[in-house]
């Protein structure tokens, strides 16, 4: 090989090597893999009657590049494509594995060595790489705990079981993690000098069980059980840097108290066991014979919380005390007013993920939140912020427990920088919470004669589609888009879909919102000259909002123009 053709094959194989994540697709026009040294051969001059070599533009194939180790050979199915033709395995080529059972190391990643069959039409050898990963653990904290039941006084220490699960699968004591008590004899409020001391269940992961740290979940030892009935139906949603909670109401209760478990315990004065940072529902008082489930926004911006931190909720069922000053077992005082509660029930959640981006600062200036707490901040040219929101061009971030906005002058953003979370998008359930809620009654349709509602969330980048039902708006389908980038942003506001075009600069379906920035389709690499499907779920456009052809198609078809779209 001469010494050229070598130094071009050394940078080829690092340049496949630094470009390998997530599903492996590769299409050699972007990222070919380099032929091996026996098969340099084939870049020189190739008689057709061999057959067509397996490095070859036209060739892509298709496999999974990431595993989990677990000490046996891990072998990947593989999908060799031949433009549009699939081709098949023992009959066009064969396979076979290498490295690929231990954790791979840097230059020693796990091959997949596909060779051409003799008289097949095809030729040569493709190797393609994938990494074998050590098993990420989870720590307890991420794992369901189900609430510890009080306990009655009897003189006995009390080692309730703990039962927890980690996405539907119960883990086993002994095998995933031991047990340990503490305070688990005395009463949890001492009635003699009004003490209180939680009793305690403290959960250790077992080395090598999958899941690693240390838990606490308390529980209270009482002289008799709250006569208060049980939380029924907690539930979670994720808002726009909100919780909403909402659960079933309990025949007798007076009030409800939640909890987030990261906030401190108060003092005697307060209660002894209760948290200082207490939400009392009281205002809902009236109404809960008149609504089937009752919630409760927790403000994600608040204090030094982080937006995409999942904490743990507990929700109580409270009833007024009368004629009692201080707190006895099961009871707890807040203020002047002591409540009976019932036993908790806990939830863990966190607000919707939205795209991070990180800009660079282009122009130094001083910024004033834009939440009303009269703060400023200065940045510097240079200086690079991790945003957490955008639209209108406009950058959006959380800094010294204030939230500022950063225009598209101040700063400068590559495709690189568009990350986005798992479990990004608001689910149906919490979609049509958030429309339905009466705070959006302003940007839904006035009128009940289009049957339609589209939401384009630029903060998500999704789409979601809207059909009445009744008096609400029930979520039937959703989608990743791609909206304007920081130079050319979507309108923001309330649109309106006011004109179809089947067919406009080589994309189908422009679903006009604002003049002629549209929901369309994707065009075609062959024409784009890049893949605009890779860039869904990220700020890209040149204004208007791309789809997939069939969701773009749908509009087309099946909603009406005058239909409201609200990009937001």
């Amino acid at each position: 090989m001469s010494k050229s053709k070598r130094i071009l094959s050394i940078l080829l194989s690092a340049i496949v090597l630094l470009t390998m994540s997530g599903v492996g697709v590769f299409a050699a026009d972007e990222i070919a893999a380099p032929a091996p040294e026996d098969q340099i051969a084939a870049e020189e001059p190739m008689d057709a009657a061999e057959g067509k070599d397996l490095n070859d533009a036209t060739i892509t194939v298709d496999y999974q590049v990431d595993w989990d180790y677990t000490g046996s050979a891990i072998e990947p199915e593989v999908t060799v494509k031949d433009g549009d033709k699939t081709l098949v395995k023992d009959t066009d080529y064969t396979v076979v594995y290498k490295n690929n059972i231990e954790v791979s190391t840097e230059g020693g990643e796990a091959e997949i060595h596909i060779t051409a069959v003799a008289d097949s039409g095809y030729t040569g050898e493709r190797i393609v790489k994938f990494i074998i990963s050590e098993p990420e653990t989870v720590s307890l904290e991420d794992a369901d705990i189900e609430d510890i039941d009080d306990q009655v006084f009897d003189n006995t220490a009390k080692e309730p079981d703990v039962k927890i699960s980690y996405n539907g699968e119960t883990l086993q004591e002994g095998v995933h993690y031991t047990v340990a008590y503490e305070n688990n004899v005395n009463l949890t409020t001492d009635p003699t000098t009004g003490e209180t001391k939680m009793a305690k269940a403290i959960i250790t992961a077992i080395e090598g069980s999958g899941f690693t740290g240390t838990v606490t979940e308390e529980f209270r030892i009482v002289d008799e059980l709250p006569d208060l009935g049980k939380i029924k139906n907690l539930e979670a949603m994720s808002g726009f840097e909100s919780v909403t909670l909402t659960w079933d109401p309990v025949e007798g209760a007076d009030t409800y108290l939640v909890m987030r478990t990261d906030q401190k315990w108060g003092s005697k004065k307060q209660g002894a066991y209760w948290p200082r940072d207490l939400y009392s529902l009281k205002s809902y008082k009236k109404k809960w014979d008149k609504i089937s489930k009752h919630p409760m926004w927790e403000n994600c911006n608040k204090g030094t919380v982080k937006i995409y931190k999942k904490y743990t909720y507990k929700v109580y069922a409270a009833k007024y005390v009368d004629g009692v000053t201080e707190p006895g077992p099961g009871q707890v005082k807040i203020g002047k007013q002591v409540y009976q509660v019932s036993k908790a029930r806990t939830i863990k959640h966190k607000c919707v993920s939205k795209l991070r981006i990180t800009c660079k600062v282009t122009a130094g200036t001083t910024l004033y939140a834009r939440d009303g707490s009269h703060k400023s901040l200065t940045i510097h040219s240079g200086d690079k912020i991790v945003t957490d929101g955008y639209g209108a061009g406009c950058y959006y971030f959380t800094k010294k427990n204030a939230r500022f906005r950063m225009n598209n002058a101040r700063c400068y953003a590559t495709d690189a920088d568009y990350l986005r979370s798992k479990n990004s998008d608001y689910t149906k359930k919490e979609a049509e919470y958030f429309i339905n809620h009466e705070r959006l009654k302003y940007a839904r349709p006035k009128s009940t004669s289009k049957n339609y509602f589209i939401w384009v969330s630029t903060y998500t980048q999704h789409v979601y589609a809207f059909k009445k039902s009744g008096n609400k708006w029930k979520c039937i389908r959703h989608w990743d888009c791609s909206s304007g980038d920081k130079n050319t942003p979507s309108p923001n506001g309330n649109k309106e879909l006011w004109k179809k075009i089947r067919y406009r600069h080589s994309t189908d379906y422009w679903n006009c919102f604002s003049t002629l920035n549209a929901l369309h389709g994707i065009k075609p690499a062959s024409v784009a000259g890049y893949d605009w499907t890779r860039y869904l779920g990220q700020i890209k456009s040149g204004g208007c909002v791309r789809n997939r052809d069939e969701n773009a198609g749908w509009i087309y078809h099946n909603v009406p123009t005058g239909t409201k779209i609200m990009v937001y």
